[in-house]
């Protein structure tokens, strides 16, 4: 269900509310954190992985990789809009913190002088969340979003109700431990993580409820939402990442879409049949930022040029009316996505020698032909379409290249890309144009203009006698008569 479990965040500064006084937590929409690494002794090459990953808006862990071996500092930095956990990796131990946007975090790695093994490595950190979070590891021998109860809820189906209460027993007495731990820890950590990390043990609770829930009910909810126990609307609770998570997932999955859409179509199925309940119980700045990060995620989620124009064309008709700066956040994100469509391109382009895509298509005598057919000639591959006017006006130019190479052995294969069938017969007739004219049903198209870089048309490509690409992008008719010649020679 790829980019359906989601998250969210924030920055801070505030005072808690448990002392009366009111805030409203802004989320920093082009906040940086920056993480800083002190290398106290010289070490015997130690590499340490400083890591940092979100689920809402979705994004896979981003690495900054380090070897220590000298005294120095090392620095990282990431772009976050909230606090965001961060992971220190090495020698198979992990140690963990929050950073904040605005605040660099400072840890020091040196030699433990008063171990046995004078090349025993240490790790500080003067930081409370820190201390805080490896003694709940200990205290519980896990993380609570690692625990095997998380585990359990969102991976195991209850099948009657009587195991569905038990589980939701089960949740409810963790969360209570949880909470009572962070309740003895309250007077040495910061408000804000306090309040922070309240709502992440309430919301990850109800989390978990929610999915025994979904689970019980076979993952259609039929658009009715779940009881649950915390406020689906709370600004108070922005700082959570955990919050968002949960509350993506109750209004995404309250009803069930088509099991064949994949990625951003279906990101954006859940939402058209949600969005009257987001719309109606969140309100103000909480639905603001539920938008901006939901388009943030289907950005995220786009691997094709496809993809990306229809979240571009969601975004346009949907009208968030997002501010100037979570619009630039999210345009970010939509530039880095199209890197990773290019560089995915890149790597999968047809270079010269590799295989010539595979095509099955009819003539308009209903007769099927394949590339293999042609082995043994020289191919001038052609891609157009009906509704192409400068495919049209290069019509007469593709007819001359042909009567110049009649009789010699080269095939030129015209694919016109749209199913306007009665058209391409009629432009056929009338333009009289030459060689062997196949037209793509279905998918056809789409497979071809991916699978041959399509990315404008006219466009033409030459396959050698073996079926091996000469040129993936090679000159037009006017331009090409030499190249070919030259070919067929050789």
């Amino acid at each position: 269900m790829r980019g359906v479990a989601i998250f969210i965040s924030v920055l801070v500064l505030l005072t808690s509310c448990k002392d009366g006084k009111d805030y409203s937590p802004e989320i920093d929409f082009g906040g940086v954190a920056y993480v800083k690494v002190i290398v106290q002794d010289d070490l015997d090459s130690v590499r340490m992985d400083i890591n940092h990953g979100s689920y809402y808006p979705i994004q896979s862990c981003l690495i900054h990789r380090f070897t220590l071996t000298e005294r120095r500092v090392c620095e990282a930095s990431y772009s976050i809009t909230r606090p965001e956990l961060v992971w220190f990796e090495f020698r198979d131990t992990v140690f963990t913190s929050y950073m904040r946007p605005g605040d660099t975090l400072v840890a020091r790695v040196g030699l433990d002088e008063a171990g046995d093994d004078n090349r025993k490595i240490s790790f500080q950190m003067d930081d409370p969340i820190f201390a805080f979070l490896q003694n709940e590891r200990s205290e519980f021998g896990c993380f609570y979003t690692q625990s095997p109860l998380a585990i359990m809820a969102f991976n195991t189906q209850p099948e009657t109700e009587r195991q569905f209460e038990d589980a939701i027993k089960k949740i409810d007495q963790a969360r209570q431990e949880r909470l009572k731990f962070l309740e003895k820890n309250w007077d040495i950590l910061p408000e804000w993580f306090c309040d922070l990390y309240e709502n992440e043990i309430s919301y990850f609770s109800e989390n978990m409820k929610f999915y025994q829930y979904y689970y019980l009910k076979n993952r259609n909810l039929g658009s009715i939402l779940m009881p649950c126990d915390v406020k689906i609307y709370n600004p108070e609770a922005v700082l959570s990442p955990l919050y968002w998570r949960f509350i993506s997932d109750y209004f995404l999955l309250s009803d069930s879409v088509d099991y064949r859409l994949i990625g951003p179509p279906r990101l954006m199925a859940y939402y058209s049949k949600a969005s009257h309940n987001i719309n109606s119980l969140l309100k103000g700045k909480i639905l603001e930022y539920f938008n901006a990060y939901f388009l943030y995620d289907l950005y995220y989620g786009a691997d094709t040029r496809k993809e990306l124009q229809l979240v571009d064309s969601f975004r346009i008709a949907t009208d968030f009316r997002l501010t100037s700066l979570q619009e630039s956040y999210i345009d970010d994100r939509k530039s880095q996505s199209l890197k990773k469509i290019e560089k995915l391109e890149d790597e999968n382009r047809l270079k010269p020698g590799s295989e010539a895509p595979y095509f099955y298509l009819k003539d308009s005598a209903g007769v099927f032909h394949t590339l293999s057919d042609y082995r043994g000639r020289l191919i001038y591959l052609h891609f157009w379409a009906t509704w192409c006017g400068p495919c049209l006006e290069e019509i007469p130019s593709l007819n001359k290249l042909a009567e110049n190479l009649s009789g010699k052995p080269i095939e030129i294969i015209n694919i016109c890309l749209d199913d306007e069938y009665e058209k391409w017969e009629t432009i056929i007739e009338n333009e009289k144009l030459k060689g062997i004219n196949l037209i793509c049903v279905g998918s056809w198209a789409a497979d071809l203009q991916e699978k041959y870089s399509v990315r404008g048309i006219p466009h033409y490509a030459i396959i050698d006698t073996d079926g091996l690409i000469i040129s993936e992008n090679c000159e037009r008719p006017d331009k090409v008569y030499e190249r070919l010649l030259t070919l067929i020679q050789q």
